[in-house]
């Protein structure tokens, strides 16, 4: 497929995984945020349009998140996925609503994979970031807010 990506939300310069198209360059993340593999927000929650350049059966979409709280970056709050036909009437493809962060310093890949079949040339992602940090977290008393750290948008 012969992809293009376009992005309503900025990430840091500091985290832009190479650029606007790093969300669909198959490079993928590590655990390590430093590798420069990750595209990060800040203050913002991602929202994506990927462009298919046709009107494919896709039957799969996969998104990769990372956790990293002692670094302050957190699993979004929820996850939104659309398709559409047109790039202007979007239908529901996915909803996903992530669990409440617990007080953990384990690092981890979070890889969601939705298959269900559409036809679609469009596909809509709005990641919503988790925001003020919990009350456990050591940034919490210095009003710290969280990150967004995103990898690969796979559609299939």
């Amino acid at each position: 497929m012969n992809l293009k990506i376009k992005l309503y939300s900025d990430y840091e310069n500091q985290f832009s995984a190479g650029g606007n198209d790093a969300l669909i360059d198959s490079l993928f993340g590590t655990e390590d945020f430093r590798t420069g593999t990750w595209q990060g927000y800040s203050n913002t929650d991602l929202h994506a349009v990927v462009d298919l350049g046709k009107d494919p059966l896709i039957s799969n979409v996969k998104i990769s998140f990372l956790r990293d709280q002692r670094s302050w970056i957190f699993l979004p709050r929820d996850l939104k996925i659309f398709t559409s036909l047109d790039g202007v009437n979007y239908k529901k493809y996915k909803n996903w609503t992530f669990n409440p962060p617990t007080n953990t310093g384990e690092i981890k890949i979070e890889t969601l994979a939705f298959s269900k079949s559409a036809k679609a040339r469009y596909i809509k992602v709005i990641a919503k970031k988790y925001g003020n940090l919990p009350k456990w977290h050591l940034g919490a008393p210095y009003d710290g807010k969280s990150w967004l750290f995103v990898d690969e948008i796979e559609i299939k």
